[in-house]
Formats: C-alpha cells, sequence, structure tokens
C-alpha cells in the first residue's frame, strides 16, 4: 500500500513509518524513497514558480514598451 498525505508541515505525514492520517503502515525504504520524490518535486516547483515569476516580470516590460510604442505612433 501507498500513502501521499502530507502533514501540517508540507512533508509526508508518516511518522515512524505509519500515517498518522489513515494508519497505512508503510516499509521505512518506500518511506525514504518517497520523501526523496518529494523532496525533489518541491525543488522542481520552486523552479517552475520562479520561471513564470521571471515571464510575469517580462510581461510586464513589453507591455509597457507596446504602450510607448502605441503612444509614438
Amino acid at each position: 500500500m501507498k500513502c501521499n498525505h502530507e502533514g501540517a508541515d508540507g512533508e509526508s505525514a508518516v511518522v515512524d513509518n505509519k500515517c498518522g492520517m489513515c494508519g497505512i503502515v508503510v516499509p521505512i525504504d518506500l518511506e525514504e524513497k518517497l520523501q526523496a520524490q518529494m523532496s525533489e518535486l518541491k525543488e522542481y516547483i520552486d523552479k517552475i514558480e520562479l520561471q513564470k515569476d521571471r515571464y510575469i516580470e517580462e510581461n510586464k516590460a513589453l507591455r509597457e514598451v507596446v504602450r510607448n510604442l502605441s503612444k509614438v505612433i
């Protein structure tokens, strides 16, 4: 069985090989693998969020350029 519940801190709800939410017992190796996958996913999400913020700023700058060009034309 597999458990993907998250605790209040955003980490896995699995404590001492048992999920605090559903009670599923998770073997240690699976728990460690799940923690590693969750860490990788969080890093990926952080990179995507930074990229999104960068695109938003670029979009604002491009809109300003278009606004200025439309005033000139």
